[in-house]
């Protein structure tokens, strides 16, 4: 905070200044969980991100950062508002990072974690597809070993699913199985997580 009054608005360090500065309140709300640090986060971010350049190489990475602080209020206060510029940094960052770009599949993964959530609240089937379609397209660039393939695997399970229970196909709840079931494959034993994935997968079987 300090660093950023001390620095003229026209420097070209103070965007990255504000992102820091983001990321570094998200922190203290998620130990803590005063939302006004959350408040100042994306307040903070939003300014990083106006005051980027679409050329920048690090736009994606401030237009993620702003995506994933959003969803994070969106969770705590349900203000759809917050969801929807989440989904829309989100698309914007894709949209600026080439095909092939380790990346990629992280901010693929995000959006549909986010559409999935929107779907949840509004029922807009054409969200639970995108959510699907970004979903299937983080898999299928990340290699089986990467720690995010068992993540992205049971997130893709649970699109799957919800559009079985929306529309009745039973082709979506195998896929929905098929997903968790890598995903637990792919999940240490020790895993905080197993416990989950696998509470998951019966839920999906009980659906079947």
């Amino acid at each position: 905070q300090h660093s950023i009054a001390l620095t003229p608005s026209t420097h070209p360090g103070m965007s990255t200044g504000l992102n820091n500065l983001g990321n570094s309140l998200r922190t203290p709300f998620e130990r803590l969980g005063n939302v006004i640090d959350l408040d100042e986060a994306i307040t903070s971010q939003q300014r990083a991100v106006s005051r980027t350049p679409d050329g920048h190489p690090k736009i994606p990475y401030r237009l993620h950062d702003l995506a994933v602080s959003l969803q994070t209020r969106f969770r705590r206060l349900g203000n759809i508002g917050d969801l929807d510029e989440a989904i829309a940094s989100e698309r914007h960052a894709i949209f600026l990072t080439p095909e092939g770009h380790p990346d990629m599949p992280t901010l693929l993964n995000l959006l549909g974690v986010s559409l999935l959530e929107r779907f949840e609240r509004l029922g807009i089937v054409a969200d639970l597809d995108e959510a699907i379609a970004s979903g299937k397209h983080a898999i299928d660039l990340t290699p089986d070993n990467h720690p995010d393939m068992p993540i992205q695997l049971n997130n893709l399970g649970a699109s799957l699913q919800a559009r079985f229970e929306r529309l009745g196909n039973e082709v979506n709840l195998h896929e929905a199985i098929d997903s968790k079931q890598r995903a637990i494959a792919l999940t240490p034993d020790s895993h905080p997580d197993l416990l989950t994935r696998l509470n998951n997968l019966s839920n999906s079987f009980q659906k079947r």
